[in-house]
């Protein structure tokens, strides 16, 4: 099973690269709600990514994962120094 967490982490990781990418190209067009939708898609994509590294490491566990995993809240919730260091600049 601790190969699967880690095969998660990497394919949120890429998915949270890809949709970083495409924001950019939509704020450079002046997209901008559709930028920051997609940007706060790459944040909840790696709290996604790094919960899964946590439990391949044994820091969480797997349990609490599969809780986490479907809940949006939850996993902004681990992001949310993002959104306060955004603020502060």
């Amino acid at each position: 099973m601790k190969v699967e967490y880690l095969k998660l982490y990497n394919a949120a990781l890429n998915n949270a690269k890809d949709l970083k990418r495409e924001a950019e190209i939509l704020f450079e067009n002046k997209a901008y709600a559709r930028a920051y939708f997609l940007s706060y898609s790459a944040l909840e994509e790696i709290s996604k990514s790094q919960f899964a590294a946590d439990v391949y490491t044994g820091f969480e566990k797997e349990e609490k994962f599969i809780n986490f995993y479907r809940n949006h809240n939850k996993k902004m919730n681990r992001m949310k120094w993002a959104h306060l260091d955004a603020n502060d600049s």
